[in-house]
């Protein structure tokens, strides 16, 4: 845990519990840990706006993910979604918004 939190820029935070880490760097932790796994395909990031209202500093994290050929859905708050550069998908609405294809290598 140690290595990876150091090649993460972490390592401050090793003998911290998780809930001490400051939302944003837990969130980035967490977003790469499940993208890294093998045999991942997709990642579903639930509510980061409940810890972290802006969205930029998470959006890039799931803009990386979903570069690196995972399927990515980011559950928010309505004015969140607002607030990002896409159109946002709504659940339980009928007109959405077509999948915004980002992919831009080999799948991992």
């Amino acid at each position: 845990v140690r290595e990876w939190l150091q090649t993460q820029g972490a390592d401050v935070y090793a003998a911290q519990r998780v809930e001490n880490v400051p939302a944003e760097v837990r969130t980035r932790l967490l977003v790469e840990l499940a993208g890294s796994r093998p045999g991942v395909q997709a990642l579903m990031i639930d509510t980061p706006d409940r810890h972290i209202s802006d969205p930029g500093t998470w959006w890039p994290l799931a803009l990386r993910q979903a570069e690196r050929g995972l399927a990515v859905v980011v559950l928010c708050s309505p004015a969140t979604a607002d607030a990002l550069p896409i159109p946002a998908a709504r659940l339980g609405q009928d007109d959405q918004p077509d999948p915004m294809p980002v992919f831009s290598g080999e799948p991992q």
